[in-house]
């Protein structure tokens, strides 16, 4: 099977409840897929296993992520969401502050400033 028919059957899977099915698809879809959209594929995975309560899997799948693609802001989101649930704050909160960065564009306001 082609690595498009996996990834759609995957969607499908995950769309209807069944994310272990989903996770298996895209396995098999990562042995077919070309480096440059692994990324993509992993970040799939890492919903799928979540969904199925493999958070902590989840969350080690999204560091693969961020290891192909730094800068996906998504994985990161979904990495400080899983951090959280695994009751990681420290870890969550670092990642966190990954997100933010160090400085704001002209006009932003630095939401580390903000009191809640």
């Amino acid at each position: 099977m082609s690595a498009p028919e996996l990834l759609k059957q995957a969607g499908s899977a995950l769309a209807a409840g069944n994310a272990e099915e989903a996770v298996a698809k895209y396995d098999e879809a990562l042995a077919l897929v070309p480096d440059e959209v692994k990324h993509s594929v992993l970040f799939n995975k890492a919903v799928a296993l979540d969904g199925a309560g493999r958070t902590e899997e989840a969350a080690d799948t999204l560091k693969e992520v961020l290891e192909l693609k730094s800068d996906l802001v998504e994985a990161r989101h979904n990495l400080a969401v899983f951090q959280l649930k695994l009751g990681q704050h420290d870890a969550c909160a670092e990642t966190v502050d990954s997100i933010i960065g160090d400085s704001t564009e002209p006009g932003q306001t630095d939401v580390r400033a903000l009191k809640v």
